[in-house]
């Protein structure tokens, strides 16, 4: 899996006091360096995370919290898409900026803190046959990994997730029966990250699907959409392949999950993600 590099602008003398002034502020500075790493790796995976810390009284005390608002993931193959991608992840940030103060009533800004560009190689992933999992990974028991031999290890995670098994999980022939439920019209095997889109609009199933390295989750899609049925995806590699995996409990998955780099985004959302820090 590829490695994350941020690149983090604090916000100490700038506009910081006005969520989306500072951002605008920002755009040159967040376009150049996303511009650069694209000539230097080629195609990019990124997001933005804002910082902002609030305050508001309760009662007889001053209540603060640090909130991270999140930018769309963006995926940017040439210099071309910059643009496009800044505009929907500021968007996105000051909206969830002012849905978090309307949710939480009198919240006000003290000051932003600082605003973080996440950033990884982009090269298009497919699943394949069985991988095991790393050791850290299967003591949790969060995961129903399917021992395929095929390259449809993405359906028969969907279909693990949506025709749980109460024992041998694991197993191909849990699932056979229920193959003809999923539309796989126009998608080609082994799936691609890039066909997923294509996929849940078929099917309406909203898929969330994340990554492992260095001991940590992090997300490698997320869903657009919030379908009535959702599945979230591990997706896990070794050298020479790469492999999905039916995440079956999230909260448990992420327990332990130490770098704040990616522990503080993941939220409560609808059939999303959970965990404790809670970002819009």
């Amino acid at each position: 899996m590829e490695p994350v590099e941020t690149h983090t602008i604090d916000a100490k003398g700038l506009n910081k006091f006005d969520p989306m002034s500072f951002l605008k502020s920002q755009y040159d500075v967040v376009k150049n360096v996303i511009k650069r790493k694209i000539k230097e790796r080629g195609g990019l995976k990124w997001y933005l995370s804002m910082k902002v810390k609030m305050s508001r009284r309760k009662e007889d005390a001053i209540e603060t919290a640090e909130p991270h608002f999140r930018g769309k993931c963006q995926t940017s193959l040439k210099l071309e898409d910059i643009d496009t991608g800044l505009k929907e992840s500021i968007k996105k940030m000051y909206t969830s900026f002012i849905e978090y103060q309307r949710q939480g009533s009198n919240w006000t800004v003290d000051k932003v803190v600082d605003l973080t560009i996440h950033m990884a190689r982009y090269r298009p992933l497919k699943g394949s046959s069985y991988i095991p999992l790393p050791i850290k990974l299967r003591s949790k028991h969060a995961i129903v990994n399917v021992k395929n031999k095929d390259s449809k290890c993405f359906m028969w995670s969907i279909l693990a997730a949506l025709y749980p098994a109460k024992r041998d999980a694991e197993r191909v022939w849990k699932y056979k029966e229920h193959t003809s439920s999923l539309n796989f019209d126009t998608i080609m095997f082994p799936v691609k990250l890039a066909d997923i889109p294509k996929f849940e609009k078929q099917n309406e199933i909203s898929i969330n699907v994340f990554g492992f390295n260095k001991g940590e989750v992090f997300p490698i899609h997320i869903s657009k959409h919030r379908f009535e049925q959702h599945v979230n995806l591990l997706m896990i590699s070794d050298n020479k392949k790469s492999h999905f995996c039916w995440i079956k409990n999230l909260n448990r998955l992420l327990g332990d999950q130490k770098s704040s780099e990616h522990k503080h985004f993941f939220t409560v959302h609808t059939a999303c993600m959970d965990l404790q820090k809670k970002e819009y």
